[in-house]
């Protein structure tokens, strides 16, 4: 599952319930997968591309947003990281093999993050922060959403969540 930040009002989300902190050992085991997410900021978006040669002026980055989140500006509704997406980018479809890969690899990563499908992350997806965060109607610092608004925030989906082709809305 790849899970994107598709707001960019509340700035980092920290997805903190994906992994059993009482069965961790924090010195022989990887990092987990708590993390945060945000949607990449255009110097993230530069660096990415230009690592791999590709100038804003063969692909600019109001062209990459369209095509990755269906619109150039914020809000997003939702997120395409395909690799069929964004190798039919300009600069992207230029490059070949593996370098092409690499690039398609390294987006996907700092759009979209991918999560093992673990225990703890499924029930987050259905019980937990990730669903809460994905739900159209979530307001940010609203204990009771339903009863309760807050002023200056709407109420839209702050992740989408999809499968590892990057365009499959995910489900259990």
């Amino acid at each position: 599952m790849r899970v994107a930040a598709l707001r960019t009002d509340i700035g980092h989300l920290y997805l903190d319930d994906v992994e059993n902190r009482s069965q961790r050992n924090f010195s022989s085991e990887p990092a987990g997968q708590s993390r945060y997410f945000h949607v990449p900021t255009d110097a993230e978006l530069t660096t990415v591309l230009a690592s791999f040669g590709i100038t804003l002026t063969t692909l600019p980055l109001a062209t990459l947003r369209t095509a990755v989140y269906g619109g150039a500006t914020a809000p997003f509704t939702s997120v395409d990281v395909s690799s069929a997406t964004l190798v039919a980018l300009a600069g992207i479809s230029a490059l070949v093999g593996a370098v092409q890969t690499a690039c398609v690899t390294a987006l996907q990563n700092l759009i979209a993050p991918s999560l093992v499908e673990t225990g703890p992350v499924l029930l987050s997806f259905v019980y937990g922060k990730l669903s809460k965060l994905s739900a159209v109607t979530f307001q940010p610092g609203s204990p009771f959403p339903e009863t309760e608004t807050r002023l200056g925030y709407a109420a839209t989906a702050a992740v989408a969540v999809v499968e590892n082709d990057g365009n499959t809305p995910y489900s259990v």
